[in-house]
């Protein structure tokens, strides 16, 4: 025991630290337990009187919900310059007329399309809805990537789901030039159903090449045809939009002068997307 008039002193030091610890490299994005924003709070009590001097000491850490660390925000800024200056040099060659030239960093596509891509080999279409942000210009070098990363993909657009396919016909030229015949594409399935597109050269008996949607089924979905501009989104060939289709049905025709202008047959290939309105 203290004495009454023993003087007692008493000194509290609470310092309080937060520490960030180093974060993985860039392109990792599943953040591990190290990989967050700590507060560490260290306590020091000392007591002082004329029979006893002591000090304790005592650290509480705790981790810090919804705080960014220091290399986390160096990161994303990183992330957003490269984007804007990509973005730059696409609205400089753009003003200056030159649409063939082609930037990108190094987190290659992923900067343009934000997207989760799923194939659609089941008939669930919660599980393969996914979201995307797509050019407004398209290179040749793009159209190839667009196909690549969207063929056979269910995403949302402006709020609503819909399905693509792209076919790539070669050898347009001398296809143009046949009669009463018909080339079909790979089978592919949307929900449950069994499809196919379908091209007729001069559809007909005339200089028309007719586009359509097969079924094996009833199918009861809008849907809407478009030739790629292999150059420029904006000139792309839009067909008007179908509804449910028998065997029969919906057939687009494209007079063969409009598929000669700009660059819908590149390289002598023709690029045909399909979209199906999957909420109609």
């Amino acid at each position: 025991m203290f004495s009454i008039d023993a003087l007692i002193i008493i000194t509290i030091l609470i310092t309080k630290v937060a520490s960030y610890a180093d974060v993985p490299p860039p392109n990792n994005e599943n953040y591990t337990k190290s990989d967050t924003a700590e507060e560490t709070q260290h306590a020091i009590c000392r007591i002082i009187t004329k029979e006893v001097q002591t000090s304790a000491n005592a650290t509480v850490k705790r981790q810090l919900k919804g705080v960014c660390t220091s290399s986390q925000l160096e990161r994303k800024f990183k992330q957003l310059e490269r984007k804007l200056l990509v973005e730059l040099k696409h609205i400089k060659a753009m003003l200056a007329g030159d649409r063939s030239a082609t930037f990108r960093t190094t987190d290659d596509y992923e900067d343009y399309f934000s997207y989760d891509e799923k194939s659609l080999n089941n008939e669930r279409v919660e599980e393969s809805v996914v979201s995307v942000t797509e050019l407004i210009t398209r290179e040749s070098s793009w159209a190839r990537t667009e196909i690549d990363q969207f063929n056979n993909t269910m995403y949302t657009i402006n709020g609503e789901n819909v399905y693509t396919y792209y076919w790539a016909v070669i050898e347009m030229g001398l296809i143009l030039t046949k009669s009463g015949i018909h080339m079909r594409s790979a089978d592919f399935y949307v929900l449950g159903h069994q499809l196919c597109l379908q091209l007729y050269p001069n559809h007909q008996n005339s200089a028309y090449l007719g586009i359509q949607l097969r079924p094996s089924s009833n199918f009861i979905k809008k849907h809407r045809f478009t030739i790629l501009d292999q150059f420029d989104s904006s000139k792309d060939i839009k067909s008007q939009t179908f509804g449910g289709v028998s065997s029969y049905e919906g057939v687009y025709r494209v007079p063969y002068a409009k598929l000669q202008e700009r660059h819908y047959l590149d390289k002598d290939t023709l690029i045909l997307k399909l979209t199906i309105y999957l909420n109609s």
